[in-house]
């Protein structure tokens, strides 16, 4: 069973994205902006694939053919440098985000097989044990699929929301939110025409089966910063005490030496 992350990266074209940026080149491939993506990707996202435990898994990350060429080798090389073999970026024509993923997944996965397809957006995170969990649950969730079911949708909704800047040290605040986009994946066979982004997540537990784990531990992380593309919301009553990051550092090893670099 191939765990397979799909990230969109200043992707220009179809996949549930509606920030200004998405519909505007100017806006999605200004240097600056650029420059800021990037150095996200490279502090919270790839680090915390790199910190996997279980390291059987490739990433996709799809941006756009439109993208500048010293932009996209930029990406390509940080993407090699973390992940090697592992990553994967696709720059792609305007158009939908599943097709080029579902190419990749046949690319990537023999006829017969099943896959597990996880989003991750490219300022978000995920706990360093993710992939045991993911696959330990994937396993059970085909074992126990209905006859004629061939997909199941897998939510984590514990984790954290990062609030992230350069002026203090990185804040905590606990989230719990089933169905969220971070970390939602679909198990299907690799044949499938499904990806998450086929649906709009807050749609796929009335219209598919799924699972809801929930054993009280946070998978991932939230990021909110100064260049967020969608609404930065998180529960201020809710903050982790200072005295506890410490202790999260070992399922999110990134979170050491964070400060100073947003």
């Amino acid at each position: 069973m191939q765990i397979l992350f799909q990230t969109r990266y200043s992707f220009w074209g179809q996949s549930g994205w509606r920030s200004a940026a998405s519909r505007d080149p100017a806006l999605l491939f200004d240097p600056a902006r650029l420059a800021k993506r990037l150095r996200l990707f490279g502090a919270i996202t790839l680090p915390s694939l790199r910190d996997q435990l279980d390291a059987e898994f490739h990433l996709l990350v799809l941006t756009s053919a439109h993208m500048p060429g010293p932009a996209l080798a930029a990406l390509q090389r940080l993407c090699g440098d973390m992940l090697g073999a592992r990553a994967h970026v696709l720059a792609e024509p305007r158009g939908s985000a599943s097709p080029p993923f579902l190419a990749c997944l046949r690319r990537l996965c023999p006829p017969g097989s099943w896959a597990v397809q996880c989003v991750l957006d490219d300022d978000d995170a995920v706990a360093c044990d993710f992939t045991v969990r993911l696959r330990q649950e994937a396993t059970a969730a085909r074992s126990c699929l209905a006859p004629g079911q061939e997909a199941v949708f897998l939510s984590f909704p514990r984790g954290y929301s990062l609030l992230w800047d350069d002026r203090a040290p990185p804040r905590l605040f606990r989230r719990h939110v089933p169905f969220t986009n971070l970390g939602l994946s679909l198990l299907a066979p690799a044949t499938t025409a499904l990806t998450p982004f086929s649906v709009a997540h807050k749609k796929v537990g009335r219209r598919f089966p799924s699972r809801v784990i929930d054993d009280l531990s946070p998978y991932y992380l939230r990021t909110l910063h100064a260049h967020n593309d969608s609404r930065g919301l998180y529960d201020a009553g809710n903050e982790v005490p200072a005295e506890r990051l410490p202790q999260l550092e070992a399922r999110f090893p990134l979170l050491r030496g964070l400060a100073g670099q947003a």
